[in-house]
């Protein structure tokens, strides 16, 4: 008996249902080749075999097809979704870079050294100090430090306001509260500033070099006197050249040569020790005559560069009137020609006081609105406020 009579002989005898049955013997046949003992190849295919796995086949294309289809379009979903994931990670990742590199920025800044902010809160410091304590600026007043600093604040004011409508009609008590005597305009010296560490002092009337018939007291010292004549005489030389209409070459050679022997001469006999010697006493001496040689090279160096007396006769005099001069107008002065004030001479200090009680008083009304002594940086504001 073939497979196929038995499986259906099977499904008789359990007594399937005879509409179940096709797709049975369907699948039978397709899977059980038909037998013919007689061929010589003992098996072959009948035809409802061939036709019915051809059937089959396609069938199971279209469904492969299908499902492929199926697949690729959750592939593609899939793909566009960590496509977007990935965009979305590389915005991430910039927005983290920027707001890592700003934090670290900030952070950079607060710890940072702000110049201009260190300025405002020195020049906050020393106005406190100015302001509220002149009792303990004593030095910086008569050696013009302070008298420099309310300078250099009043400057930007002083040139505003003295274009004002308020400066064209002052008022009577304000004109006679700004008022400088002749004799305080005079004890007032002033410097000029010029290159290599030079200085030319000159007093605020005269506008010309300081008389060396006085030394400081530390170039007064008979180990130097040799090197002051020597140098006066050079310099009155020189002096007279000028005045004749030109300075002889050989003559400005001399004298530069002279002042740097007494400059020489000066700075190796007042070493570190004889400078501390006797305290600041020694330190303040030797600073004076420091500063009285700057000034003497200053004068040369003006030579030097022009050859024109005129530069260092009355080339930077402030004409007061008759009465004496005006605060404003000394200020104005100095600002324009880029002056400043120069040590006292012990004689003058009195003039110095009263010079800078008066800048004081006239700086407290706009020292609120000066933002040169306002920090504008947190860290500094915090510095300010402790």
């Amino acid at each position: 008996m073939t497979t196929f009579k038995k499986f259906v002989l099977v499904g008789v005898v359990a007594g399937w249902s005879w509409s179940v049955f096709p797709l049975v013997a369907q699948t039978t046949y397709y899977q059980v080749p038909y037998q013919n003992n007689h061929s010589p190849y003992h098996h072959h295919h009948s035809p409802f075999e061939l036709i019915s796995s051809r059937i089959y086949a396609q069938a199971a294309i279209i469904r492969a097809r299908g499902a492929a289809a199926i697949d690729y379009a959750t592939a593609r979903e899939i793909r566009a979704r960590a496509v977007r994931l990935e965009i979305a990670n590389s915005v991430e990742r910039v927005k983290a870079y920027w707001e890592k590199r700003s934090i670290g920025e900030a952070e950079r800044l607060k710890r940072a050294y702000n110049h201009l902010d260190s300025h405002r809160l020195r020049n906050n410091r020393s106005w406190e100090r100015i302001k509220n304590h002149p009792d303990l600026i004593g030095i910086s007043i008569t050696n013009g430090t302070a008298l420099n600093f309310l300078l250099n604040r009043l400057s930007g004011s002083v040139l505003a306001f003295k274009f004002s409508q308020d400066a064209r009609n002052p008022d009577d008590n304000v004109k006679q509260q700004l008022q400088i005597s002749r004799e305080t305009l005079h004890a007032l010296s002033l410097r000029q500033r010029l290159s290599n560490g030079r200085h030319f002092v000159f007093r605020a009337d005269e506008g010309k070099p300081l008389d060396i018939g006085w030394w400081p007291y530390f170039l007064r010292n008979k180990e130097f006197n040799s090197h002051r004549d020597e140098f006066t005489k050079l310099r009155e030389q020189a002096i007279a050249e000028a005045q004749d209409g030109t300075i002889n070459d050989q003559t400005l050679v001399d004298l530069n040569k002279t002042f740097l022997d007494l400059s020489d001469e000066f700075h190796q006999y007042y070493n570190k020790a004889k400078r501390h010697e006797q305290g600041m006493s020694s330190w303040s001496a030797y600073k004076r005559g420091d500063l009285f040689l700057k000034s003497l090279w200053g004068e040369i160096g003006l030579l030097q560069s022009t050859g024109d007396i005129d530069t260092l006769d009355a080339g930077l005099q402030f004409e007061p009137g008759e009465k004496g001069g005006n605060l404003l107008d000394v200020l104005l002065y100095m600002s324009r020609n880029g002056l400043e004030f120069a040590p006292a001479k012990p004689q003058d200090s009195a003039a110095y006081y009263r010079t800078f009680a008066m800048m004081r008083d006239l700086y407290i009304n706009i020292a609120e609105e000066d933002e040169s002594l306002q920090p504008q940086t947190e860290k500094y504001q915090d510095k300010l406020n402790r």
